[in-house]
């Protein structure tokens, strides 16, 4: 059976973001252009600086005192929470960026385990950041 594409009108098009390249009745092809690319990477810049600030606020405030440091962290029931939580996402992200990696055959993608050192909000954007970019690899062997 032959596949049949059908161009989207501009109106339904300019609906999406990133553009759609075309439409099959099965499936709205996108042209992402590196787009998510650079929205990961802005996502991991943010990441790592805003955690980051505040931990250096501590470091400037108090040392490097790690008894002082896991004092605060636990100190009440919502810090716990929080804590518990980048935690428990933190071996979720563990997980996703092992399976991931041989999933996709991507051996950059375990730089992102080493992002984990600055947090799971630097990591994440990371990890999608070096997968992307291995995905775009992938295509654009494909397409030779």
């Amino acid at each position: 059976m032959a596949s049949r594409t059908v161009a989207v009108p501009h109106a339904i098009a300019s609906c999406f973001t990133p553009e759609v390249a075309f439409y099959s009745p099965r499936v709205l092809i996108f042209k992402s252009e590196g787009r998510m690319r650079q929205i990961y990477f802005l996502l991991m810049i943010i990441g790592a600086a805003f955690p980051l600030y505040f931990f250096c606020l501590f470091l400037i405030e108090n040392g490097f005192n790690s008894a002082l440091f896991f004092e605060h962290l636990f100190a009440n029931n919502i810090s716990r929470f929080f804590a518990a939580d980048v935690a428990i996402s933190a071996l979720v992200l563990i997980i996703f960026i092992i399976h991931q990696s041989r999933k996709l055959k991507m051996p950059s993608g375990y730089y992102a385990l080493i992002g984990l050192a600055a947090g799971v909000s630097f990591a994440l954007p990371l990890f999608l950041y070096l997968r992307e970019g291995h995905i775009e690899k992938m295509s654009i062997r494909a397409e030779l």
